[in-house]
């Protein structure tokens, strides 16, 4: 599975969070969600209780191609676009700090990995996924409750 099918795919599959995953699993970024997709609900426990949270070598194990050097799509989306270099950590930015939709990432993310010839089709005229959108009140999830 590609990068861009996982976060597409996730984004179908889990809530809409920011910062990875909730403790349930029921919520993702786009970079939480594909792996919540590809390593099951048993990740995040593991996200969970190691020390100092987030491995970048969990995305990278799963999505080799998230380790490219890439150019932020959207330099005045923050003020520290430009220290994301890795396709993986300017996907994490895009959504956690940018506020990009999962599906428009993983539109962008799509174009990224046709440009290195990881796609063998054509590209389709319109995607057909529709995006989980949880709302999140208080660093809870509205409809399951978990810190976010």
């Amino acid at each position: 599975m590609r990068f861009s099918e996982a976060i597409r795919a996730g984004a179908k599959a889990f809530g809409n969070s920011f910062m990875y995953a909730t403790q349930d699993g029921s919520c993702g970024c786009a970079v939480g969600s594909a792996l919540l997709l590809v390593r099951g609900k048993d990740w995040v426990q593991q996200y969970w209780t190691t020390p100092g949270g987030w491995n970048w070598d969990w995305l990278y194990e799963e999505f080799p191609f998230a380790k490219i050097s890439v150019d932020h799509p959207d330099p005045e989306g923050s003020y520290h676009s430009q220290s994301y270099k890795t396709l993986g950590a300017v996907v994490s930015n895009l959504h956690n700090i940018c506020g990009w939709s999962r599906e428009a990432i993983a539109e962008w993310v799509e174009t990224v990995e046709r440009k290195h010839g990881l796609w063998d089709e054509e590209k389709k005229e319109e995607s057909q996924t529709e995006e989980v959108s949880t709302p999140v009140v208080d660093g809870k999830c509205v409809e399951c409750g978990p810190k976010v």
